[in-house]
């Protein structure tokens, strides 16, 4: 992708709510949004994962993979959580999408360049919390080196379920939280010509809503 990106759409961690992801992926496309990523954790969930996969591919979301993507592969997973993905409920096509996710993706936006993770740039267990202090930031490796080197404006990550817009001095991180019924299911709409982050949340009955609109620094 060699334009730069205006409007994007972002959904957090899916964990394989269909019914809210095919909602977010029309809301977005109804708003004009061309662009649109998935923070990973495409698996592990309550709902049809293989038609997760399916909606993400054939709407063009751009996705990386995420720690339960990555345990999806590893053996005894469909033991480690009551709502495991059964391996066998993923066709091939799916199981081959979820293989090939990158850990993470650079784009170009007209604010400065994008990294798209599931945690932390490669390290896809760490995340960055709305209320962490100094000092966890401060343990926080990947973090400490994508501000150090000062490459990227924007992190967009997933992981914590914790929806948030965070500055700190020259790097932005973006989060959408998840699509989880049991978290604040929601997503984001981030403006980088307007500079702002618009959120939209799931009621109870699945409708979309309006949430907080947040400078993007």
């Amino acid at each position: 992708m060699s334009e730069l990106l205006t409007r994007v759409g972002i959904i957090g961690d899916p964990h394989a709510e269909d019914e809210l992801l095919e909602k977010a992926i029309r809301f977005l496309r109804g708003e004009g949004v061309e662009t649109l990523f998935c923070t990973g954790d495409v698996v592990t969930g309550r709902g049809d994962a293989n038609r997760c996969c399916r909606l993400l591919m054939d709407n063009d979301v751009l996705t990386v993979r995420g720690n339960h993507d990555r345990w999806f592969f590893a053996p005894g997973y469909a033991e480690m959580f009551a709502d495991s993905t059964p391996p066998d409920s993923i066709d091939a096509e799916a199981y081959a999408f979820l293989a090939t996710l990158p850990l993470t993706r650079r784009f170009e936006t007209v604010r400065g360049t994008l990294q798209l993770a599931h945690g932390t740039d490669t390290d896809d267990m760490r995340g960055v919390y709305p209320g962490d202090a100094r000092w966890v930031l401060e343990a926080n490796p990947p973090l400490q080196r994508l501000y150090a080197e000062n490459v990227y404006r924007f992190l967009v990550g997933g992981h914590t379920h914790a929806r948030m817009v965070r500055q700190f001095d020259h790097l932005t991180i973006i989060n959408a939280g998840t699509l989880r019924r049991d978290r604040s299911p929601g997503f984001l709409l981030a403006d980088f010509a307007a500079g702002a982050v618009q959120a939209y949340l799931f009621d109870e009955a699945g409708a979309i809503v309006p949430g907080d609109a947040r400078p993007m620094g």
